[in-house]
């Protein structure tokens, strides 16, 4: 979650740099492709694992999910963070 977390918020602020800044647009976006890459790393293993028991076209497939997975957590944490700053 933590890196899905820094590849979140280096796109977004790569987008508010192409209006602002536009020379730290390349930087933030290979900041936020660096870290959906370790974010691979980390389930590097359950990927193996599916590898060899499903075969690497299934294995590929569920990498976009375990991207969809912890950008999920990542908008669950951060929309209970808003909440708890409302109360």
């Amino acid at each position: 979650m933590f890196f899905m977390s820094i590849a979140v918020i280096s796109f977004v602020f790569a987008g508010l740099a192409f209006y602002l800044k536009p020379e730290f647009v390349a930087l933030l976006a290979y900041c936020g492709l660096a870290s959906l890459l370790l974010e691979t790393t980390i389930h590097g293993n359950f990927l193996l694992f599916l590898t060899k028991r499903q075969g690497a076209v299934r294995a590929a497939s569920y990498i976009f999910l375990l991207y969809m997975i912890d950008l999920a957590y990542v908008i669950a944490v951060l929309k209970a963070v808003v909440n708890i700053g409302d109360k």
